[in-house]
């Protein structure tokens, strides 16, 4: 799943993963002022840089 706010990202995971014995879904929130670039390459996948 991917969340665009006006000022961050927040992505996370569609399946489950285990970690430390735990089931969990992985999320992640990248800040707009971290974010150095973003670009849409030809299969429609996006790429940020950090």
């Amino acid at each position: 799943m991917l969340q665009v706010g006006p000022n961050a990202i927040q992505i996370t995971s569609a399946e489950k993963s285990k970690v430390l014995g735990h089931q969990v879904l992985l999320n992640d929130v990248y800040y707009a002022s971290e974010i150095e670039e973003v670009i849409l390459d030809i299969t429609d996948w996006y790429t940020c840089t950090t």
